[in-house]
């Protein structure tokens, strides 16, 4: 098959990325029969639309995940994405929600994560169908609502429909990722003991870095400008307001994927260690706080660091702060090697939660995963790159977290960034993809679909 006439559906593609990218489809809490919010129903509304517009069968499961369809047969091999997005955040040269093409660049939230890819996969599914490709198994592009916030949209999906035979997200990089660090997601709570510190929040979600940060302060105005000048040499930019005679700083970083936290810069790690340094009375809560999760980007200070060879070191991300029920909750983010235990993870972090009089509460840990080299699948993907790109196809390690983890050892990450890709800025401000790479990924992703549609058991 002649891959390249994926180039043919390129008008198509754009179009419907565009109407893609201008659904804010941030997941949120649930509402109105929507797990993960109306937004992000309403972009896979969108998608699922668009595929029976183009002749697929389509399903809708709970308004959580979907699926199009082709084909026929007992089993079914899959191409999984998803049509959620981190929130946009500030500092954005462009409008988030508006796909822009400047200087051959595809820019809006979600353009290389992850709707880029989900609309790829429904039009290569039609070059398929329009080439007349007879597969030996149905094929599925699945789209997800909730990748973003945990992954429980694929646990409904799956609740609700068999494990597909083979599978790959186009979620992560070129070319072929083997190993996903384990995930660990958690907060750590604490009262408010400090006589100057009167509010403090920090960050959106916990997988990205906090690039915001405000503190409410009753100080001196030597203090404030200790504080100021710490957090400027931390890399931060800041401003300063009163209220009622109190001093309001806000301190600003650079967002950045909770998977590669020491590539932005932690706001609310500036503010916490410029006030435990330099404010009298900011707490015993604070200079803990300062000691373990403000500490570092590795875990260091809070007891976990660890690495192995496979996929490196484990990272750590501070990503939010907010005040509840009385005290300050400190939400993080751990990508844990392939071979250590989220258990044992948690047991230190027990221990230096009881250490330190905080509450510990584990909200998520999602399992490592480790596919063999010799992996039937892994070495067709491997050629479908190889034929495409004509370069190696090396396997790689990544931090972040797919749908692969879902998929029980039957699926990897595949694409969509390119090694010589300029940087996507995944949970930035201006994330965006080349309009050249996004077709060659086409032109890849097309070859997986075909392979996995055609190939023996």
């Amino acid at each position: 098959m002649d891959y390249s006439i994926i180039e043919k559906y390129k008008s198509e593609i754009m179009k419907d990325l565009a109407e893609l990218v201008s659904i804010p489809s941030v997941a949120s809490e649930e509402e109105d029969g929507c797990p993960f919010g109306k937004e992000a129903a309403r972009a896979l509304d969108y998608i699922l639309e668009r595929a029976k517009e183009l002749g697929f069968s389509v399903k809708n499961i709970g308004n959580a995940a979907g699926y199009a369809e082709m084909g026929e047969g007992e089993d079914y091999a899959a191409v999984l994405t998803h049509v959620d997005v981190v929130p946009a955040g500030d500092g954005w040269d462009t409008d988030p929600f508006t796909l822009t093409v400047r200087d051959g660049r595809l820019l809006g939230r979600g353009v290389a994560d992850d709707k880029g890819a989900a609309v790829v996969a429904l039009w290569c599914m039609k070059a398929l169908a329009d080439a007349g490709v007879v597969g030996k198994r149905r094929f599925r592009c699945v789209f997800g609502c909730g990748e973003e916030v945990g992954m429980g949209d694929m646990e409904t999906f799956f609740a609700a429909e068999p494990l597909p035979s083979m599978a790959f997200t186009p979620d992560s990089a070129y070319p072929v990722c083997n190993r996903e660090k384990g995930i660990l997601h958690f907060s750590m709570s604490v009262p408010n003991d400090s006589e100057a510190v009167k509010s403090i929040s920090a960050g959106t979600a916990v997988n990205c870095v906090a690039e915001k940060a405000q503190a409410e302060l009753e100080c001196s105005e030597k203090e404030i400008a200790d504080i100021m000048e710490f957090v400027k040499e931390r890399g931060c930019q800041f401003d300063l307001s009163m209220n009622c005679n109190r001093y309001v700083v806000g301190v600003y970083g650079k967002s950045a994927h909770a998977m590669e936290p020491e590539s932005g810069v932690n706001a609310a790690s500036a503010l916490i260690c410029a006030l435990a340094e330099k404010l009298d009375g900011a707490g015993s809560f604070i200079k803990k706080a300062a000691k373990t999760v403000a500490a570092d980007y590795d875990g260091i200070g809070m007891g976990i660091d660890c690495s192995d060879e496979p996929s490196g070191k484990l990272t750590f991300n501070l990503g939010n702060i907010r005040e509840k029920d009385g005290k300050t909750v400190f939400g993080m983010d751990v990508r844990y090697p392939v071979t250590k235990l989220g258990s044992d993870i948690v047991a230190i972090l027990e221990k230096t939660a009881a250490d330190n009089g905080f509450e510990l509460c584990v909200e998520s840990d999602v399992a490592p995963i480790y596919m063999p080299e010799d992996d039937k699948l892994i070495r067709a993907l491997c050629d479908c790159y190889e034929e495409i790109t004509g370069e190696k196809a090396e396997l790689y390690s990544t931090g972040g977290g797919t749908y692969a983890r879902s998929l029980g050892g039957r699926g990897v990450a595949f694409g969509m960034e390119f090694p010589d890709s300029p940087p996507t800025l995944l949970h930035q401000a201006n994330e965006g993809f080349g309009e050249d790479d996004m077709m060659r990924h086409a032109k890849i992703c097309l070859a997986a679909m075909h392979r996995l549609f055609t190939m023996d058991d």
